[in-house]
């Protein structure tokens, strides 16, 4: 598989953040000091911050389940975990957001859903998360010290939201004219001739359907309100560590260490996430007022959530799975294989 430049400039430049983050997030602590500070976490907020990631694991399959059902109501929470697990894992180790890709296209057969419906669920659902983002960063102002917090920073997330507010409702308001304009665009000239375009069309088609159904004013708010509880499932895994290691964390800060972590994902990132998310989570927690070992400590065990529960399922799906498939099939070969040898021996003898 040819892997291209830009994929690569992506990845090239996501290492070289990764080591700058890094050395920013580690430079002058003194490891001794840093493995005190992680040790000096309690085991039950360890326990409770892990129960809140599986919960919140739990809700975003359903959440996706809950989109997805439109196209094929007979969907399940089991038909949908897998799919999601995997793009989950793969988002978190492959650059450029493969995960996203992964659902799409992967498992649309066994889904009975079609890459284009999936495609407008995903597009909306990200935007939907963003805006949840910049509304946690915004109400998490409130716990800051703001001289730490660039005016920029500020300014540039709330620009973000009403462009993406303005966007989203651009989208699934206006879905129907615009999929009636690119159809006729593509139906147009010498496009007619071509033979892929019935099939782009028909893409395109089902793309602007998907968002046309997803429109409703009372869809849109149940999605938003839906999101906003999930995340803060997230939000309250985030605080139970940092309380343990700051006694003035509160949920709010820990509403803008969580927005500041998720939205440096728009960064080129090396696998894992490795420094990026490590120094954001820092910073998070460090505009509240914790100290800097401490800080560090925290993004170093939130982090430790994310990257081997991911690792978990990658290893789960792509090894012990598929090992245990082929095993089976191979066991059942072999039962077949020598259920035949005893029919054709049987009938040997009787003849």
């Amino acid at each position: 598989m040819q892997v291209s430049k830009k994929n690569i400039f992506i990845l090239s430049a996501g290492l070289v953040l990764a080591v700058v983050f890094i050395w920013l997030a580690f430079r002058g602590l003194a490891l001794r000091d840093l493995l005190e500070s992680m040790v000096s976490v309690s085991a039950w907020a360890l326990i409770l911050a892990l129960l809140f990631y599986i919960l919140e694991q739990i809700l975003r399959i359903w959440r996706w389940q809950w989109q997805m059902r439109p196209f094929n109501a007979s969907l399940s929470l089991k038909d949908c975990a897998a799919p999601y697990l995997l793009s989950l894992a793969a988002n978190h180790f492959i650059p450029v957001r493969i995960g996203d890709l992964f659902r799409i296209f992967a498992y649309h057969t066994r889904l009975k859903v079609s890459p284009s419906q999936s495609a407008g669920v995903i597009l909306v659902e990200r935007v939907v998360d963003l805006l949840v983002y910049l509304f946690f960063f915004c109400v998490g102002l409130k716990a800051v010290n703001l001289t730490m917090v660039p005016r920029s920073y500020i300014s540039g997330a709330l620009y973000l939201a009403v462009i993406l507010s303005a966007l989203l409702f651009v989208a699934v308001v206006f879905s129907k004219q615009a999929g009636n304009i690119l159809d006729t665009m593509l139906s147009a000239g010498v496009l007619k001739k071509w033979g892929m375009i019935l099939k782009i069309r028909e893409w395109f088609k089902q793309f602007f359907e998907a968002l046309s159904l997803m429109g409703k004013p009372a869809y849109m708010i149940k999605l938003f309100v839906f999101s906003l509880l999930l995340w803060m499932v997230e939000v309250f895994m985030f605080f139970v560590i940092a309380r343990d290691l700051f006694a003035s964390m509160t949920v709010v800060g820990s509403m803008f260490a969580f927005s500041v972590g998720a939205l440096c994902g728009v960064l080129p990132t090396a696998p894992g996430m490795i420094g990026t998310l490590d120094y954001f989570l820092m910073f998070g927690v460090m505009a509240c007022g914790m100290k800097r070992v401490s800080a560090v400590s925290f993004a170093i065990l939130t982090h430790a959530y994310f990257f081997f529960v991911a690792l978990i399922i990658a290893v789960y799906y792509l090894f012990i799975r598929e090992s245990r498939k082929i095993i089976g099939s191979v066991i059942f070969k072999a039962a077949r294989d020598s259920s035949k040898a005893n029919l054709n021996s049987q009938g040997a003898v009787d003849g």
